[in-house]
Formats: structure tokens, C-alpha cells, sequence
């Protein structure tokens, strides 16, 4: 038994070693940066959706914020360090799942490896990979209920009751993912219960998720919500502003059907859980489906494979399911070791530390203000656009604009920004195409036209083409 806690330990210490270091961090970057403008405005006084736009559930923006009040103020760092620990987390929820069902040693540290591979694809900071950290203790919490199922009681109502919170969580992040995990997971529990019991299960379940979501209608009203999560989005045409790939949805597609139909085939309660979550993940992003968005919803067919293979083995020979194997594991976990100490000696290997979230945000403390300028100081309101809304919080500059992306704008957006440039008059304006190219930014638009009209352009910057411009010369950095 405590040769089995040693292992367990290395293996989460080994896996928090995996998420700092594959991770990497961004002076820069737009998703982030979404999240941390939220989380700024609040800071600076403003209210969300009543005062500033914002497409998606407050979940990212507040848990921000919170981080930011239990440090004493907005940094980085503690930002850094809250999205760490969620990452992490969903790392400890596959490895429970896999334990749970008797998955062990090198099969068990390349399925981890694999999750924490496959969720650095996205930027942490974000509501997306948030709501996907939230979706793997909901699949954790649905493994165990599936295990429990036979019993009765207070224990077994919790349990369901766990799911529709977990659920909650997910919606508060997300508001397309979690609606759609919740159904999954209804559909779940109403087939697995007989009689009164399914009444109860899925009573259960809807009870946790509304505790969590019900306190947002508090704060806001429900046609306020709607309009900033659905109607906004919908009307400026944000679905074609997305990367999404037919082929590769095509492909998910057909990985789900393959999935619901092994899991049919082996009648594999664990299995149909976590193949429904799948599919109500992939659901969830149907409308953006690129490589980057399914590698972080990917972790229900990275926990379904092994699972599947271990219960085929299981049910053609069921003598000869794999011993649990520590010295496999302690073996594992020093070569790993051995190849992140190489991949950092070696040329190829640093530039991949280099821009990990270990060096950037705990060894060398990067700092995030990339105009460093006495002009940029000075100012008493900067622009930042087309999509850069973090560079507000890493300028430390108020953002006082209802919105902090033009990407998604409609003419009416556009022209009630145009009159909120006019009467802020922000002495200078930071402006980057190259950023949102792939996205078919068209700047023929009257915000853009405002800065070209009205601004004089700066000299060339040394920050990937930004352009800079400014009210007058001498407010040039």
C-alpha cells in the first residue's frame, strides 16, 4: 500500500512537471487576453455585460478577478497560477478515472502524458480550456456514480447531485459546453436508474446544476445574458469569424460513432459515459471544430481507449489482466525526466523551454509590458485592436471601451465604438492585422478609419508588425 502512494505521488508530481513545462506563455495573446480585459474592466469598476461586451459566461473573467483579490491586486502571475492549478487539476481527474478502473503503470503515465500534450495545444487562460478542466471532474464524478449505481441512500442522490454541479461549473465557463454535458449527462443517469430512481437521478442532477447557475440571475437578467451569449454573437457573425475545418469535423464525427459503438459492443456503462461526453463536447464546438479546439475537449477518447482495451482483454482473457507494475511506473517517470533534462541542454530543446510557462512566468518573471515607453506611461488612454484586448492590463491601462475586439463588430458596433473614440480620445493607438489575418479581417471599417484619418503612424516597432499610431507625433513611443 505505501509503495502504491509513493507511485501515486510521483506520478502527480511528474504530471505537474509535464503541464509547467509543455505549456507555453505569451507576452501577447489574444485568447488570454480576453479573459484577463474581463477580468480588468472588473477591476477598474466596470460591470460585465452591463458596461463591456463579452460573448461568453462570466465563469473565466470572475475567476480571475477573485485570484486577483486573494493576491492583493491584478498580476500575471497570480492569473498564471490560477490557470495552472485548474490545468493540473483535469491532469488528477483523468489519472482518477484511470485508477479507478484498474489502469496502471506505463499505460496510465502515457494517457496523462497524452492529456497534458494534447491541452497545451490551447492557451490556458481562457474560457474554453477552463470549461474543458471543469468537463474532466464531471466525467470523474460520472465514472463514479456509474460505479455506485447499485446503492441507495443519501450517498447515492450526492453523488448525482455532484454531476449537475460539475455540470454548473462547465456552463459558468462555457455557455454552449455546459448545456450540452448536462444533457449527456441526464440522458446517462435516466438510463441507468430503473423505475422512481431515474425520476430521482436526474432530479438530482438538475438540482446541483441550477445551485450553481441559478445565483447568475441575481446579477443579471436573463434577457441581458441572452443577448451577450447568443444574440450578440449570432448577429455580428461570429460563426464566420471561426477556423473551423470540415474534414477534421468529419473525422471527430466519426471517432464519436466509433466510440458510442465500442462502447455498445463491450456494454460498457463507463464506456457509454465517457462516449457521450465526447460527443457533447464535440457537439459543444461544432461551429469551430480546428485542430486547437478538439485537442482540448480530446481527454474523454484519451481516457476511452485504454478503458476499452483493458475491458476487451478483460472479457477475452480475463486472467490475464496486466499486474499493477510500480517499477513500470518509477521507470516511466525517469525517462521522462531524462528527456526533458536533454530537450533543455540540447539547441533544439531550448527555444521549447524558453517559452514555457516555467521559465517565462517562474524562472526569468518575463515581464508583460512590451512599451516600456514614457509616452506609453503618459497617456491617459491607449486603443488596442483589432483583437488585443490584454494589452490593457499588461500597459496598465484602463480599457474603457464597451468593446475590446472589432473582429466581431457590426456596422451599429462599429459606429457607437467610433462615437466612444471620439469622446475618450485615446492618445495613441496599437493596432495588429497580422494577428487576425487567418480570420479575414477586412479594415476598411470606420473604426479603423478613425485611427487612419485622424492619427499620425508611428515609426516601426520591434513586437511581430504591430502598428502604432499616435494623436500627434510627439505622443509616438
Amino acid at each position: 500500500m505505501k509503495t502504491g502512494r509513493t507511485a501515486g505521488i510521483l506520478f502527480i508530481a511528474l504530471g505537474f512537471v509535464l503541464t509547467l513545462l509543455l505549456q507555453r506563455s505569451f507576452l501577447v495573446q489574444s485568447d488570454e487576453g480576453y479573459t484577463l480585459n474581463a477580468a480588468w474592466q472588473m477591476w477598474n469598476g466596470m460591470k460585465m455585460y452591463d458596461d463591456f461586451r463579452l460573448f461568453v459566461a462570466p465563469g473565466a473573467g470572475y475567476a480571475v478577478f477573485l485570484a486577483w483579490k486573494l493576491a492583493g491586486g491584478p498580476s500575471f502571475l497570480a492569473a498564471r497560477a490560477l490557470s495552472l492549478a485548474f490545468a493540473f487539476s483535469s491532469s488528477v481527474a483523468v489519472f482518477l478515472i484511470l485508477t479507478r478502473r484498474g489502469v496502471r503503470a506505463a499505460v496510465l503515465a502515457v494517457s496523462v502524458a497524452a492529456w497534458a500534450i494534447a491541452g497545451a495545444q490551447y492557451v490556458m487562460l481562457n474560457h474554453n480550456t477552463f470549461s474543458s478542466y471543469a468537463a474532466a471532474w464531471l466525467l470523474f464524478l460520472l465514472v463514479r456514480a456509474a460505479d455506485r449505481e447499485g446503492g441507495s441512500g443519501r450517498r447515492w442522490l450526492v453523488d448525482h447531485a455532484l454531476i449537475g454541479v460539475a455540470a454548473g461549473a462547465v456552463f459558468l465557463f462555457h455557455q454552449t459546453k455546459g448545456p450540452a454535458v448536462l444533457l449527456a449527462s441526464i440522458a446517462l443517469v435516466l438510463s441507468w436508474a430503473r423505475g422512481a430512481r431515474r425520476v430521482q437521478a436526474a432530479a438530482a442532477v438538475v438540482a446541483g446544476f441550477a445551485a450553481v447557475v441559478a445565483p447568475l440571475l441575481l446579477v443579471w437578467r436573463p434577457s441581458v445574458l441572452v443577448r451577450e451569449w447568443f444574440i450578440v454573437p449570432l448577429s455580428n457573425d461570429y460563426l464566420g469569424h471561426t477556423g473551423a475545418s470540415r474534414p477534421l469535423a468529419v473525422a471527430c464525427v466519426l471517432v464519436v460513432v466509433g466510440m458510442v459503438a465500442v462502447a455498445m459492443l463491450l456494454r460498457d456503462r463507463t464506456l457509454m459515459a465517457v462516449a457521450a461526453i465526447q460527443t457533447a463536447l464535440l457537439a459543444s464546438i461544432i461551429h469551430n471544430v480546428e485542430s486547437r479546439h478538439v485537442a482540448i475537449n480530446s481527454f474523454p477518447l484519451i481516457v476511452f481507449v485504454p478503458l476499452a482495451l483493458r475491458q476487451y482483454a478483460a472479457r477475452t482473457r480475463p486472467s490475464a489482466a496486466p499486474p499493477v507494475s510500480q517499477g513500470v511506473l518509477t521507470t516511466f517517470g525517469m525517462a521522462l525526466i531524462v528527456m526533458f533534462a536533454f530537450g533543455i541542454a540540447l539547441p533544439n530543446g531550448r527555444p521549447v523551454f524558453k517559452e514555457s510557462t516555467l521559465y517565462v512566468d517562474f524562472i526569468r518573471r518575463v515581464p508583460r509590458n512590451i512599451f516600456p515607453s514614457p509616452r506609453v506611461a503618459a497617456a491617459r488612454a491607449i486603443y488596442a485592436g483589432p483583437f488585443m484586448p490584454g494589452l490593457y492590463f499588461a500597459l496598465g491601462k484602463s480599457n474603457p471601451f464597451f468593446v475590446s475586439e472589432t473582429v466581431v463588430c457590426d456596422p451599429a458596433c462599429q459606429q457607437r465604438l467610433v462615437a466612444q473614440l471620439a469622446d475618450v480620445k485615446p492618445e495613441i493607438a496599437f493596432l495588429n492585422y497580422t494577428m487576425i489575418r487567418h480570420l479575414g479581417y477586412q479594415d476598411d471599417n470606420p473604426v479603423d478609419a478613425y485611427f487612419r484619418d485622424r492619427y499620425v503612424l508611428c515609426g516601426p516597432t520591434a513586437y511581430e508588425g504591430m502598428i502604432v499610431r499616435a494623436v500627434s507625433p510627439g505622443w509616438c513611443p
